[in-house]
């Protein structure tokens, strides 16, 4: 597996800068001019930029990451509208690989980014494959977010590879010990 930074042109920023311009058009009450960009980085976050974000580090898990290369992980609610605008062409694998040794599925839940990044290294020396160029977004579950009820729940995230012990189906209803996690989705790129 090898994460990778992507990239833009002016000329798909300028594509994309045109999409929103025609949604201001159209849809006036759900976008308006702060929906423009001017980079790359107004879409999509990198994991490093976050994490040491001294805000940041009040509300995400207190699971620390033990890797410290996160080139090629982002962080994003809507990865999306990014994918049409990045150089790289973005690809779903669904799913992964699936072997009799080891079933891995390219999307879950976990405590930080070293914890999806080894499970996808850890799936790549037990299978004997590469994953190839990829991307691995993150997406921020906050408990003290969450409704009371009809929030988020773990099962529909797939597999949870943390180290807490979720006892609800909610992440609402869990004790303080869960305050926090993220969804991640590895993406191939070709």
């Amino acid at each position: 597996m090898n994460l990778i930074k992507l990239t833009t042109t002016d000329q798909k920023l300028k594509e994309y800068n045109d999409n929103i311009r025609r949604c201001i058009k159209d849809e006036p009450d759900y976008f308006s001019e702060d929906d423009l960009v001017t980079s790359l980085d107004d879409l999509i976050s990198s994991y490093d930029s976050v994490i040491n974000d001294p805000e940041c580090q009040k509300i995400i898990s207190d699971v620390k990451d033990d890797l410290t290369d996160f080139t090629g992980v982002y962080i994003k609610d809507q990865y999306e509208f990014v994918s049409d605008y990045a150089n790289e062409q973005i690809i779903d694998n669904n799913p992964f690989y699936i072997s009799e040794k080891f079933h891995i599925c390219e999307y879950g839940v976990c405590d930080n980014a070293s914890q999806a990044i080894k499970r996808f290294l850890k799936a790549e020396k037990d299978l004997g494959i590469d994953l190839g160029n990829c991307i691995l977004c993150l997406h921020p579950i906050v408990k003290k977010n969450q409704p009371a009820e009809g929030g988020w729940r773990w099962h529909k995230w797939g597999p949870y590879i943390g180290v807490k012990d979720p006892q609800y189906e909610y992440i609402h209803d869990e004790d303080d010990s869960i305050k926090f996690v993220w969804c991640y989705h590895l993406y191939g790129v070709e």
